[in-house]
Order: structure tokens, then sequence, then C-alpha cells
């Protein structure tokens, strides 16, 4: 017990107390993310400079008196595992979007851009990653990485949107502006704006074809604001459209009842040849199949009409007076309307005149289904009207002498 009192033995006791809390210090201070930063942090904290060379030993970290400074060292190690674990997780978005490209298909005489699934995954995966790493601590190292990655796949979920959005759109309104010599004619100003949009995609998807990284083109200086331009020219090119395309259906009121698929097809090849849009027919008029045309000297259909063919039985109904379709596709199909109408009612008197002469069976070889329901409807409610008169005669077995010539 005397022992104890001696100074040689306290100060032995304190050298193995002080040694028993630098040891564990010394075996974290060996943790693989420690780097030259954290060890100028470390010589701040003791106020002890030294180099790491291959000739630093043990001794030299003794001499630091870890001891004294615990907690801070302690913060130091969590700082360099907890930074080391950022620095691998920046380095994955690295090798991640180094290899991700746009796929690219032919589209006539270009190409356009899809989206692989992978990239769609990684983008969303890659920013619950950032947002994660953002409220972490000791990412103050890392602020400008982390900075920069957020507003690379910033621009990548904007931009990679926004060219999907305008290159569907532009697809959708090639085949009208381009392809419709009528609707150019009616919308020469839409016409040419739409031009001028088709000529700065073209050159955008070139530069994609050029660049397929997704980063690298989506990072481009100015693309947002040249594809917001687009979008915004695009939709005041659909707007106009529209608007035209609905002063058509208020001609054609059947317009109304077609998808603006069918619709575009008609008016852009309608005003052509009528022959072009017989496929819509039985969608305009109902019971009709298709229109038949007198045929020019190479056996060509023209654009004069001669007859119809039903629907699912294919009865031919020829007119008495071929009518010519030529002009607007509206006003030819409203033209049309009326001449069929005017067909029918001449087939129907036809088939009035000639019910009671010919006999049954010749005539309903001879009249079309439509007129045949018609006229026997006609007759019948006459002839049960004749029936109820006479029975107001007395004559009771009229009733019974109608239903016998049925």
């Amino acid at each position: 017990k005397r022992a104890k009192r001696w100074d040689v033995f306290q100060g032995l006791e304190n050298s193995i107390s002080n040694f028993q809390v630098t040891l564990p210090l010394v075996r974290d201070l060996r943790n693989d993310g420690m780097r030259p930063r954290h060890w100028k942090m470390l010589m701040d904290k003791t106020g002890v400079q030294f180099e790491l060379t291959k000739n630093f030993k043990l001794e030299n970290l003794l001499a630091l008196n870890l001891h004294k400074c615990v907690e801070e060292v302690e913060e130091i190690v969590d700082r360099a595992d907890k930074e080391i674990k950022l620095e691998g997780s920046l380095g994955t978005f690295e090798e991640t979007w180094r290899d991700l490209k746009f796929d690219l298909h032919d589209y006539k005489d270009m190409k356009i851009v899809k989206i692989p699934e992978e990239v769609v995954e990684a983008l969303e995966d890659n920013q619950v990653q950032l947002q994660n790493i953002g409220s972490m601590r000791f990412n103050d190292f890392f602020i400008d990485q982390i900075e920069e990655w957020q507003a690379k796949l910033g621009a990548v979920d904007t931009n990679m949107y926004l060219l999907l959005e305008v290159q569907k759109t532009w697809q959708y309104l090639e085949t009208i502006f381009i392809g419709s010599e009528d609707i150019r004619e009616q919308l020469p100003q839409e016409t040419r704006r739409f031009e001028s949009i088709d000529s700065e995609l073209r050159r955008i998807l070139k530069d994609c074809e050029q660049e397929p990284n997704i980063v690298k083109f989506t990072n481009q200086g100015d693309l947002e604001q040249d594809l917001t331009l687009l979008q915004e020219k695009l939709g005041i090119c659909e707007n106009k459209l529209t608007a035209y395309l609905e002063e058509k259906k208020k001609i054609f009121p059947r317009f109304y009842f077609t998808s603006i698929v069918d619709l575009l097809d008609i008016l852009s090849k309608g005003g052509q040849s009528p022959a072009l849009i017989m496929k819509h027919m039985p969608k305009l008029f109902q019971a009709v199949k298709t229109l038949i045309f007198e045929k020019d000297d190479e056996g060509n259909p023209t654009s004069t009409a001669t007859g119809l063919i039903g629907g699912k039985r294919g009865e031919v109904l020829m007119f008495h007076n071929p009518v010519t379709l030529e002009g607007k596709v509206e006003d030819w199909l409203n033209l049309l309307r009326e001449h069929i109408k005017e067909e029918l009612r001449q087939y129907l008197a036809e088939a009035i005149q000639s019910y009671e002469e010919a006999p049954r069976h010749e005539w309903l070889n001879d009249i079309n289904a439509q007129l045949v329901l018609v006229t026997s409807q006609l007759y019948w409610t006459s002839e049960v009207l004749q029936s109820f008169e006479a029975l107001e005669e007395n004559n009771e077995n009229a009733m019974r002498e109608y239903f016998d010539k049925q």
C-alpha cells in the first residue's frame, strides 16, 4: 500500500491508464477513410505537427497525447468513415452515368431518341441518394460535388423528358403540317412556324446522335431554353390546328364523331382524291362501305361517283345521276350526303310504285333491303288503318282477312 504513494508508482499507473485510452484510438486511426485533411485536423486538435511518411511510428502517435482529446479523435475518425462512404457513393454516380446513353431509332430520314428503362431507374435511385447525402453529417467536403450532381441529374430529368415530349408532339404534327397540302394552304403561317420547329428539332436530334451520353447531352448550356421554346411554338401550332379542325367540324358535323387521327387523314387526303379516303366511309355514312367511281383511260378512279356499295352484304346502289366530288373534303361530303338522300327518295318512290305491280319475290330481289323495309312499313301502316276502318264499317273479318293476306 505504501508503494502506491510513490511517485514512480503513480507515474507508471497514469502511463498505463493513458495507454489503455490511447490504444483503441490508435486502432481507430488506421481507418481506410483517413485522408491528409483528417490528419491535419488531428494536428490542429492535438497542437502537435508531424509528417506522414514511411518512417511514421507508433511512438509518434503516442507523442500526440491522444488521451487528452478522446472525443475530438473519435469525431475525426467518424467523419473519415462517413466521408469515405460518401466518396464511394459519388464515385458510383460517375460509373453509372458514364455508360448510360439514349437509344437511337430510325425514323424516316433521321433518328429519334428513346429512353432505356435502366436510365429511368438510375435517375430515380440516384436522385433519392443525393437527397439523403445532402442531409448527412460531414458532407461539407463534398458539397460542391453533391451540388454538381444535383444540377446534372436535374438537367437530365428536365431535358430528357422535355425532349421526349417535344419529339412526340412533333411526330404527331409532322404528318399534318408537312404531309397535308390542304392544311398547308389553310394554315400558311403555322406551316412556316412548324417548318422552323422541324429544322431546329432535327438539329438537336442530330447533336444527340453525335453525343448520345445522356448526362453530357442534357447538360448542354442552352438545351432547356431551346426545347422550351420549341414546346411553346408547338403549342401554338396545336391550338391553331384545333381551331382549324373545329371549323371543319361545324361545316360537316359528322366529323365530331370521328377520331382526330381519322379526321386528319380524311382532311389531308380527301382534297386530293375521294378514292383515297374510302376506308373511312363507314365512319361517316352508316351502312355505306365505299363508293363506285368512274375510271379514267388508265383505269384509275376519278372524282365522279356513280353509286355506292352497302355495308355487311355489299348491296349495290347505282345513282340515277352521277355526282362529282371535288374541292374541300367537307364540302363534297355534304354534297354526297344530300345526293344520297335524293337518290334514296327516287328509289323509294320507285319501290312504292312497283310494290303492288310486281310479284312479291321479284320485288324483294329487285329492291335494296333498306327500301324494302321502309316501303313494307308504309304499306303495312296504310293497310292496317284500312282494316280498322273496315271494322268500323261492320266488317268483322277485316283484320283476319288482312292477316291471311300477309
